[in-house]
């Protein structure tokens, strides 16, 4: 079942409907992103606006018509590298890791998704170097 909306910037959308009538997410991630963060009005300004430059960021490295089921660990992983390579800090890292983390559990809580294979699945620390103890 479908039907069509405009979103906040004025877009047309067509919305899809699951067996019990609500509203389904879109499979993509740009359009995930879109609406889910378009839904968010209970949270902060600043809030919206640290989660805008993590949208921003996936979008930017993975491109907003990846498929959600195709992202892996992996390219998770590699994400977090791309992220470092841009200069941001550890702690802009860390935060736009966790950012991402609470989106990914959003899907796999829709179903849209099925749960990663582990729940640190996006790393949000950056790995501790292997001490020397002699």
């Amino acid at each position: 079942m479908a039907s069509t909306c405009n979103d906040p910037r004025g877009r047309k959308r067509v919305l899809f409907f699951d067996e019990s009538g609500q509203p389904r997410m879109s499979s993509t991630l740009g359009a995930f992103l879109d609406a889910y963060l378009g839904s968010r009005d209970d949270i902060k300004l600043g809030s919206k606006l640290v989660c805008g430059h993590t949208r921003r960021c996936l979008i930017e490295f993975f491109g907003g018509g990846k498929p959600l089921r195709s992202i892996t660990e992996d390219d998770a992983q590699q994400w977090r590298r791309y992220l470092t390579a841009q200069g941001l800090s550890e702690a802009t890292v860390c935060k736009r890791c966790q950012n991402a983390r609470a989106f990914v559990n959003v899907v796999v809580k829709k179903k849209l998704i099925p749960a990663p294979p582990s729940p640190n699945w996006i790393q949000v620390r950056r790995p501790m170097p292997a001490s020397n103890s002699s």
